[in-house]
């Protein structure tokens, strides 16, 4: 007898449950936001030390700045830059003074080092505060030439107090089983409202890690930043180039200047002896002509 009484008084309260829920004191209002009966007021009976404990973020950073909405924000930037080594510098650093961090990172090629070479792209992905993922991307214009921007918005109100509805439904019900279970004494009893209460529990602990995941996606938006390396061009190579040619044509042209002011010094300070040695050639240059022509003559 007592058997078939619990059995009886188990499935009348989970009836009552599932139509209790259904009615739940939860609702929306005209305007299709969500509101509660009463702020701080639990859904049902349930004693706050039994509750789920969850992570949760503040108005602030989850998206409740949003009239309530829950808003999961992605955005995208595309970029290039000659000056990559500062703008890698420039994307860590800027995250961490707004809270964020890095969530992924991949760099591919090598630094340029002559005409030809690809230079290298970085492919990461970061985790911005919501609040801040503007002034982040706004931040990140100012340092390369941003060839693509966007940011995208998922509004997951409606998932969000589902989950969070059917977690309150689940965690009210493990806390009348347990109730009841306390009080079983038959055997079958006992095992099939342990193996209900295995269920509820892994539902509940599902739903949990779902608003976790929900709540650390609205409090902090993801961002992938692409950056490609802009290396030398061929028009450059060859100013630089003409450029050293240039320069080399002028320093042949001041070694010639320098030799020449040296020579002309030599001249200017050897000139008597260059002029001794010149009277010298001419008297024995007219002393070979005149030999010459008396031999002609004789």
């Amino acid at each position: 007898m007592k058997r078939s009484t619990i059995a009886v008084l188990a499935a009348l309260i989970a009836f009552i449950l599932l139509m209790g829920a259904c009615t739940s004191p939860a609702r929306f209002n005209d305007d299709k936001t969500f509101d509660y009966a009463q702020e701080g007021e639990a859904w049902g009976s349930v004693n706050d030390s039994d509750a789920p404990i969850r992570a949760t973020a503040s108005p602030k950073d989850n998206g409740d700045v949003y009239g309530g909405h829950k808003i999961i924000k992605t955005g995208s930037m595309s970029m290039e830059t000659r000056e990559y080594n500062d703008v890698y510098q420039f994307i860590r650093t800027r995250v961490e003074e707004l809270g964020g961090y890095v969530y992924a990172e991949r760099v591919y090629g090598t630094e340029p080092k002559e005409y030809g070479d690809s230079g290298r792209t970085l492919d990461i992905t970061l985790k911005i505060p919501a609040g801040n993922l503007e002034t982040y991307m706004s931040d990140m214009g100012g340092k390369a030439i941003v060839t693509e921007s966007s940011i995208a918005s998922d509004d997951v109100t409606d998932a969000y107090f589902d989950t969070e509805s059917r977690l309150e439904m689940y965690t009210i019900q493990r806390d009348r089983l347990m109730e009841i279970l306390e009080k079983a004494t038959e055997l079958d009893d006992i095992l099939k409202l342990e193996s209900e209460l295995s269920r509820l529990t892994y539902e509940i602990e599902s739903l949990t890690g779902t608003l976790n995941k929900y709540d650390n996606l609205i409090a902090y938006s993801t961002l992938n930043v692409y950056v490609r390396e802009l290396v030398a061009t061929q028009t450059t190579m060859q100013d630089t180039l003409g450029t050293r040619i240039s320069e080399t044509f002028k320093g042949t042209l001041n070694a010639l200047g320098e030799f020449g002011k040296g020579l002309l010094i030599v001249l200017i300070g050897g000139f008597p002896i260059i002029l001794i040695i010149a009277a010298i050639v001419v008297a024995v240059i007219l002393i070979v002509k005149k030999k010459k022509k008396k031999r002609a003559q004789s």
